[in-house]
């Protein structure tokens, strides 16, 4: 099914992740009220790709649900390229680089099993070699239980709203994991970000209807959490070990009202077809495998900061690195045809 304001939804969150990750190269110091806020305002955009494929979990394939045909579409689209991609910064890591993510990767004892197969092993459990690439152990463990997603469609409202309660206050206050490193940590913390994405696509009509005309005022819910967490001299995501306490996680409960502002927001333009965004979502997971590439490549080519700690270079450098992703993956598709998916998944 094609939803239209979803496919530009995908544009959007995918610029949220490319952008989260493009600080760096950009020269952005974030010392200001104004740097936390705007940072806080764009941190966590993973949760909008999670509520997108909730969403889309039910709408194109709970009706005629295969399992087998779900899982083969999902290790050619999302496994083999992760695995392909993943082999280059995992050699590195396991031939040149020691210590790194508090030697968590590193050998315990001596012999080849020990120093490559294992640590070769935690890399790809982990996803943790290249920026953004811990989300795909995740979602592939997600994609993996989808049973459990066709059971929770089948049960009532009441019981969905209870799930979501207690899986949202577990996740608000485990946080999401150290370096995030942990797959069931993360897989804990965003679960009820999917739920919710599937609990919106069952109750869409009624979501509409009731929030026709509101969206201005999740719009200010959304910033004023942030402006909250800013004000609290905190920015970004909340990273800590499971069990330890250390408040409520702020950003989680923003980016759920950012999902249902965009959903609402976005749904004015259902008829609405722009080129770029159309381009950007229909490319928008192979950027997610591509963008860290660039990212991580660009201060090793000894390449300097776009701006001096300047918004406006910040921008232009995200659209950049969407730019470069998007012509990457073209190019592959081009040379390579059907046969790409396989590689950068497109």
């Amino acid at each position: 099914m094609w939803i239209n304001s979803f496919n530009n939804f995908r544009a959007i969150a995918i610029v949220f992740i490319v952008a989260a990750h493009s600080y760096g190269i950009s020269g952005i110091q974030r010392d200001s009220f104004f740097d936390y806020l705007i940072s806080n305002l764009i941190s966590g955009g993973t949760s909008l790709f999670v509520f997108i494929s909730g969403y889309l979990f039910f709408e194109i394939f709970y009706k005629k649900f295969d399992y087998v045909k779900f899982i083969k579409k999902k290790a050619n689209n999302v496994l083999l390229p992760y695995l392909f991609l993943g082999i280059t910064p995992i050699m590195v890591y396991l031939f040149f680089i020691q210590g790194e993510f508090n030697g968590y990767f590193d050998a315990s004892q001596t012999g080849w099993i020990h120093e490559y197969i294992i640590p070769l092993i935690k890399y790809y459990i982990s996803g943790r070699f290249l920026p953004a690439y811990w989300y795909i152990p995740f979602i592939l463990l997600t994609f993996v239980l989808s049973p459990l997603h066709v059971r929770y469609v089948k049960i009532s409202l009441r019981n969905q709203i209870f799930i979501i309660l207690t899986f949202s206050l577990i996740a608000m206050l485990i946080h999401r994991p150290v370096e995030n490193i942990n797959v069931i940590q993360s897989f804990v913390y965003f679960t009820p970000v999917y739920l919710i994405g599937i609990t919106s696509a069952i109750n869409k009509d009624y979501i509409y209807q009731n929030l026709k005309g509101k969206d201005g005022i999740l719009l200010v819910i959304v910033v004023g959490l942030a402006a909250l967490q800013a004000g609290l001299g905190q920015f970004g995501n909340y990273h800590k070990a499971p069990l330890e306490l250390s408040g409520i996680d702020i950003i989680f409960v923003q980016k759920l009202f950012m999902c249902f502002f965009f959903m609402v927001f976005l749904h004015r333009f259902e008829n609405y077809s722009n080129k770029v965004l159309s381009t950007l979502a229909s490319t928008s997971f192979s950027v997610f495998f591509i963008h860290p590439y660039i990212v991580q490549a660009w201060p090793k080519l000894g390449l300097k900061s776009v701006g001096n700690d300047s918004w406006l270079a910040y921008a232009l450098t995200v659209v950049l690195i969407c730019f470069l992703s998007v012509i990457i993956v073209k190019s592959v598709k081009l040379i390579l045809k059907r046969h790409s998916r396989m590689v950068v998944g497109y």
